[in-house]
């Protein structure tokens, strides 16, 4: 939609298809989306005909030149500030990062950068700075197994180092009827979100039923020395529903998940909190204004 105009055009124009959480490229060329088919008739999400995956598209800003990047199915995703590339995850926990420019596909090894070859990696963000991946992780749990490992770390791709910022255990207290322990609990991780210096990142643990995860929002410097808790260790807003940076990285906006209240926070100093909207206002993603209108 054009702002000004209001005018609406359609990009995509498949009613046979599903197209969400879309994502404009840094230089406003490109829109990435994950597109998935719809239900059968007569389907319903308890009950599948045949799998539902979401396969990652890219279409320029005037809707023409489409182009899938993986036949597999992609789970989150992430652009690269020039945007000549973009990362993601699929549906087997593999990370891999496409290049725009030749059309090439490269996987990201966990063992190329000195972390255990098992894990599973939920989630990706580039780095504001451009040299750097934060991802998400889980360890890759057998059928029996009752615990597995989240946590996140920083993947350097020009030296191939990782540093690790945070590192917990997921148990099941209570299993599920007839679904194995392991099935259970694969394969998740936390949220995360660079600063817009890249000097910080903000971290999202979200509830997993039946399980003592430690939930809460928080931010760690990328260095892993410091993790400031934001929410979860105070007695109240135990897990962001969604959170974002504004614009100068002085403050954390975020839904709480609980009451779906607002808030806003200082990172780092979450003594300095406000609420900007009461209990059950909000029940999407929260965003900042662009830097045109300052404290927006």
């Amino acid at each position: 939609m054009d702002v000004g105009t209001e005018q609406i055009e359609n990009l995509t124009k498949t009613p046979d298809r599903l197209d969400s959480n879309a994502s404009w490229s840094p230089d406003g060329q490109w829109i990435a989306f994950l597109r998935s088919r719809t239900l059968e008739p007569g389907e319903t999400i308890e009950r599948l005909v045949k799998p539902l995956t979401s396969r990652l598209v890219l279409v320029d800003s005037q809707g023409i030149n489409y182009q899938e990047v993986d036949e597999r199915s992609a789970g989150g995703y992430s652009w690269s500030p020039d945007s000549k590339r973009i990362i993601y995850t699929d549906a087997e926990g593999g990370l891999y990062i496409f290049d725009l420019i030749h059309e090439q596909r490269q996987p990201l090894l966990s063992a190329e950068y000195g972390l255990q070859d098992d894990l599973y990696f939920s989630g990706a963000a580039w780095s504001p700075k451009g040299n750097e991946i934060a991802i998400s992780f889980s360890t890759r749990p057998r059928p029996e197994d009752m615990s597995v490992e989240q946590g996140c770390a920083i993947l350097n791709l020009k030296d191939h180092t990782s540093k690790i910022l945070k590192r917990y255990t997921v148990t099941l207290l209570m299993p599920y009827e007839g679904i194995p322990p392991g099935e259970t609990l694969c394969c998740g991780g936390p949220g995360i979100l660079w600063s817009p210096s890249g000097d910080y990142i903000l971290v999202s643990v979200s509830p997993l039923p039946r399980t003592d995860l430690p939930t809460g929002l928080s931010v760690i410097d990328t260095q892993g020395k410091q993790e400031v808790f934001l929410t979860g260790r105070y007695g109240e807003h135990l897990w962001a529903y969604s959170a974002d940076w504004s614009p100068d990285g002085l403050w954390v906006a975020y839904v709480d998940g609980g009451d779906r209240s607002l808030w806003v926070f200082n990172p780092l100093d979450p003594a300095e909190k406000y609420r900007i909207m009461g209990p059950f206002c909000c029940e999407g993603p929260v965003a900042w204004q662009p830097n045109k209108r300052p404290g927006r």
